[in-house]
């Protein structure tokens, strides 16, 4: 099937079977953000790979979970076993909600924890069975539920490993009712404390007695590394028709401790009881008795930050009020630190980042917020998370709402924007097994050449639910669409340019920037990744579009000056002729290489654009010389050709020759009659 001459016979439809990972059937969910305040949301989700930096992991909001192993600059959707919703407009399909952190086993960074919000219930509860914690032991290829159905599965971003021993983890909880309007208002789903623990990876767990007041919830829990039983949790509570964050010191539990494992409880009294409520808390990888804390006091108090040194024993307030702070893991004094404020507490919100080198005590200006913030306290972009690269203390990545992951390498002068929910397509369940890629041809004539700006055919099974070419609503100005139908396609880490989609064939243009040599190529449907295929570029690919082949032949597309098409009289409906000796016929192709000015990557080209590659042709075994080659539309290629005058009537092979040592097979023809 030529690139450029595409019938469109069927419509593929999905399997019509239900999606294992939809709780409830029929009580779906609007998979699109009320308003503002939930926009995309990544929470504390974002985490890199202790062991491999190129490997990092996000929660997006409506989106899913997504993983790119290139740095982030590829996403690949993996929910395999996350429960959800279904979505209204689609009941097979996953709705996703806010999760609020994501956690690497240091030891073994294949397995993730990936902690689900919702509401209060447990996983027996109706609107509460997708919440929990999803665990991962193949680095998110699959997940499956690591608490147990008697839980609660609401979850905070409160959440750790015990250090040197990782089968041990505790998370947060509330002692909050379900929130939705028909719950009963008096049901909570915890009896003594907000804090479970496992000691066997999963497999029991117990509630800590931490104590409870209505409303309350764990926000932070720490462990001192020198003596793994003496733990911190941090807590805040907050009535159920709250607005904003409410404080009333009189309602709340505190900071608690415990000296053996969560056993017993006592109130920490080094934290002033006005600021005992704690919105967020972090403690430094290197020396766990720093721990900076986000408190809440009420409203005719000053708002401050406490820190302290020495795991609680006294606590100092901080010089300024941050939201969101984060501790250097490279560093063994726990010291350095980064943090930013958006409620503009200590005066007006501001796009600065601030540093400390104290744990906290002061603070410095440090950088600015990445470009994409224009407003601080905007909920669409506003951040919740500061991490460091874990090998290379001059990294340090954001993410935040809309879905956004940033990177900066020169102290938050400038930032790379990774992500942002746009990029990510929606997860749409097909019933159909995951894609496969047989081969990688060149859409020309289906030889295994191959070369950047080259058009190329995927064939395999199940590489879309669709069947169609695109059209001028698939573009967006000038720029080729590279995503079609939920099908994307990575090549080398760029994205490749998607023409035609079906279930066993998808045709794409390679950039052209992709260097020479062998690479990796890899189909997404629905974000879902198929196995990578092996390929090999080389300088020029070179063959002629072809037609005909439903008719037995291998018609050449060519046409003469006037553009009509040379063909047989007949051959072809509409006004279609032989070409005669010595006539200039224009010939149209693939793969012929770079070009001068350069090829606009992802851009229909304007003008015509000159090859840099020299070559000859051989017409019906003629030599012709003298040629020159242009690039007139995406990937096409033109080259006009003075045929010989000595050819006979009768089908004349074409064959192009380059000096880079790649030719094209010689078996297209050209229709001659005098």
């Amino acid at each position: 099937m030529s690139v450029l001459l595409l019938l469109l016979l069927t419509v593929a439809t999905a399997l019509a079977q239900g999606n294992p990972d939809i709780v409830e059937p029929g009580n779906t969910r609007n998979c699109s953000p009320p308003n503002n305040e939930q926009w995309y949301r990544t929470d504390h989700t974002f985490t890199v790979d202790p062991n491999n930096t190129q490997t990092m992991y996000v929660n997006v909001e409506y989106k899913g979970f997504f993983k790119s192993t290139d740095g982030g600059k590829t996403w690949a959707i993996l929910t395999n076993g996350i429960k959800a919703y279904g979505r209204q407009s689609d009941p097979n399909s996953p709705c996703y909600g806010e999760a609020p952190a994501a956690f690497v086993d240091l030891s073994n960074s294949n397995r993730i924890l990936l902690m689900n919000s919702g509401t209060n219930g447990t996983l027996t509860s109706t609107n509460s069975m997708a919440g929990g914690i999803f665990e991962s032991l193949d680095a998110g290829k699959s997940f499956h539920q690591f608490i147990q159905p008697w839980m609660n599965t609401y979850t905070t971003s409160a959440g750790v490993f015990q250090p040197g021993d990782s089968k041990v983890f505790y998370y947060g909880t509330s002692a909050a009712p379900a929130s939705y309007s028909e719950a009963d208002p008096n049901k909570i789903f915890v009896t003594k404390g907000v804090v479970y623990k496992t000691s066997d990876g999963g497999n029991t767990w117990t509630e800590l007695p931490t104590g409870l007041v209505p409303f309350v919830g764990a926000t932070g829990i720490f462990i001192d590394t020198a003596n793994p039983k003496a733990l911190l949790v941090s807590t805040y509570a907050a009535a159920r028709n709250a607005t904003g964050r409410q404080a009333d010191p009189a309602s709340q539990l505190g900071l608690m401790r415990s000296s053996d494992g969560g056993l017993t409880w006592q109130r920490v009294t080094s934290l002033p009881t006005n600021y005992s409520p704690v919105i967020l808390g972090w403690s430094a990888p290197l020396k766990s008795t720093n721990i900076y804390l986000i408190t809440q006091a009420p409203g005719e108090f000053t708002p401050l930050n406490y820190f302290t040194t020495d795991f609680g024993l006294t606590f100092k307030p901080s010089s300024r009020y941050l939201d969101v702070v984060n501790y250097d893991p490279l560093d063994p004094t726990g010291n350095h630190m980064l943090g930013f404020t958006w409620q503009g507490n200590a005066g007006p919100p501001a796009r600065t980042l601030f540093e400390s080198n104290d744990a906290g005590a002061t603070w410095k200006p440090w950088g600015t917020l990445p470009a994409d913030i224009t407003d601080p306290a905007d909920k669409k972009t506003l951040p919740s998370r500061i991490v460091f690269d874990p090998k290379d203390r001059a990294v340090v990545y954001m993410s935040g709402a809309g879905g956004h992951v940033w990177k900066t390498t020169n102290a938050g002068t400038t930032w790379q924007t990774l992500l942002d929910y746009t990029k990510l397509p929606d997860y749409l369940w097909t019933g159909a097994p995951p894609a496969s890629v047989a081969s990688v041809v060149n859409a020309a004539d289906f030889s295994p050449q191959l070369a950047p700006n080259t058009w190329v055919a995927l064939r395999g099974t199940n590489l879309a639910t669709t069947t169609r070419v695109w059209t001028a609503a698939d573009f967006t100005g000038t720029a080729l669409p590279t995503q079609l139908d939920r099908v994307q396609v990575k090549v080398g880490g760029q994205s490749a340019y998607i023409e035609y989609v079906s279930p066993d064939q998808v045709n794409v243009l390679l950039p052209a920037t992709l260097p020479e040599g062998n690479t990796s190529l890899q189909l997404l449907l629905n974000g879902i990744a198929a196995v990578p295929a092996n390929i090999t570029l080389g300088p020029a690919a070179p063959a002629p579009f072809a037609w005909g082949a439903d008719k037995g032949r291998n018609y050449a597309i060519a046409t003469h000056r006037d553009y009509s098409l040379i063909a047989p009289a007949g051959e072809y409906p509409g006004v279609a002729t032989p070409a005669k000796p010595g006539e200039t016929v224009l010939l149209y192709v693939n793969g012929m290489g770079p070009t001068s000015p350069a090829t606009p990557e992802g851009q229909t080209p304007s003008g015509l654009l000159e090859t840099t590659i020299g070559f000859e042709m051989q017409i019906g075994g003629i030599q012709v010389t003298n040629l020159k080659a242009y690039l007139v539309a995406a990937g096409l290629y033109q080259i006009a050709v003075p045929l010989p005058s000595t050819l006979p009537d009768g089908e004349a092979t074409v064959q192009i020759l380059t000096n880079r040592g790649r030719s094209s097979d010689g078996k297209t023809t050209i229709f001659i009659a005098r």
